[in-house]
């Protein structure tokens, strides 16, 4: 039997995983300029994690989780997302407790069971950012500004940035309430997805229809905006002022809500314009304050919190004409030993080397001399190193592949 990867998951290798290794790093220094500290959660957590925290209406619960019974007939998924897993570990692990304000990141794979499409397979990187205990509109701009900083260091500049603000739990009660009315009202004309909507605990999951004439109606529908108080309404027109000021330009879009039940207020999206690469209208960053989510999982608790996530798969699609131009590290040094007797003095001379932080190959091939170097062209390694009858004085011949100059040098030198 020939063994193939499952359907919507992927190899990477070369220049692929080069340009996924370079974007982990840049994500982690970024996190790092904004203090922002690495946590790792597990892969597989309690189902009820996710059912409480993320909503079991959800497409994510009812339709996308990988969910087992173990042999203690527990229900165990893997995480197909990563907000709940560092709620979950911050409450285990008192890191909201006597007032501390963690800043948190992750990158991890996450799994649902779905279409495997452009930039999003059935298991996917996420880079993720959770910040607790401050409810600052000051805050909310600032982890705007960390998402943008991301694109601009992507050479991203193809999307457009939309906010709305959804509201308390309050306001989104009389929200649902008008909205399922407006809903019903229209019910013969809304695709079957949309009238499976519409007795939602949360109703608003029906913006996320992608069916034409559903988004056509939805134009009529009322707007979050005429249902918020006016303590939220202030604190969106601080946070569009704060934006204004750090020149960061937005589009309000009363129709965002995200697809998630733990959101309120301030919600958010960096979404594609580079048809080419996404098609329309892909999500690249996605994220919001949920100030309930941790008493939801805690109820002794009431901290409130905001992050984002990205998928890295598709952040790499949109980062790739700057990706394709990132030169990785060539071998600094290729050793060549002429034959097998001088294979240990090679081992000496590599080890030496990658002690200083070099990047080393060894050619252990009983091939001529001529072949080595010609491999070593291939790989494009920036010297070579031939091992011979110079050793026994204590020398090797170091040749620069790109200039041609041969030198000896010492091995004590080297």
């Amino acid at each position: 039997m020939l063994y193939k990867k499952i359907k919507g998951t992927r190899d990477y290798f070369g220049n692929e995983h080069n340009k996924l290794n370079y974007t982990f790093n840049l994500l982690e220094q970024i996190a790092k300029n904004f203090n922002f500290k690495k946590i790792i959660t597990p892969t597989i957590e309690y189902t009820e994690l996710f059912s409480r925290s993320v909503g079991e209406d959800t497409d994510v619960i009812n339709k996308e989780m990988y969910t087992f019974v173990d042999r203690k007939n527990r229900s165990l998924s893997l995480k197909p997302e990563g907000t709940a897993s560092v709620v979950r570990a911050a409450i285990e692990n008192n890191l909201i407790v006597n007032n501390q304000k963690p800043s948190l990141y992750y990158i991890s794979s996450m799994f649902r069971y779905e279409r495997p499409q452009k930039g999003r397979q059935r298991e996917f990187f996420q880079f993720g950012v959770e910040h607790f205990g401050n409810d600052s509109a000051f805050k909310d701009v600032e982890i705007i500004n960390f998402a943008k900083k991301i694109l601009d260091n992507l050479k991203i500049d193809k999307y457009i940035l939309e906010i709305n603000s959804i509201g308390g739990a309050d306001s989104r009660a009389k929200y649902n309430e008008a909205l399922t009315l407006f809903l019903k009202s229209k019910s013969a004309s809304l695709s079957e997805s949309a009238n499976a909507k519409i007795n939602n605990k949360n109703v608003f999951r029906v913006f996320d229809t992608k069916d034409d004439n559903d988004l056509k109606i939805l134009k009529e529908a009322p707007k979050i905006s005429e249902f918020i108080s006016n303590d939220e309404k202030e604190r969106f027109t601080k946070i569009k002022e704060l934006l204004d000021y750090l020149k960061i330009n937005y589009v309000e879009n009363y129709n965002l809500v995200r697809g998630l039940d733990y959101y309120n207020d301030l919600v958010f999206e960096f979404i594609s314009t580079d048809e080419e690469k996404l098609g329309a209208k892909s999500t690249i960053i996605g994220g919001g304050r949920y100030n309930l989510l941790v008493n939801k999982i805690d109820s002794s608790k009431d901290i409130p919190a905001i992050g984002f996530a990205i998928g890295i798969e598709r952040l790499i699609l949109a980062a790739n004409d700057f990706l394709e131009t990132i030169k990785v590290k060539r071998i600094d040094y290729y050793i060549c030993p002429i034959d097998n007797e001088y294979f240990k003095e090679a081992l000496k001379i590599a080890n030496l080397l990658r002690n200083k932080n070099f990047i080393v190959e060894i050619n252990f091939d009983n091939n001529k001399l001529s072949k080595k170097i010609e491999v070593a062209n291939k790989l494009n390694a920036q010297n070579i190193i031939i091992v011979g009858e110079e050793t026994k004085n204590g020398s090797v011949l170091i040749k620069n592949l790109e200039t041609g100059q041969q030198i000896a040098k010492t091995i004590k030198e080297m």
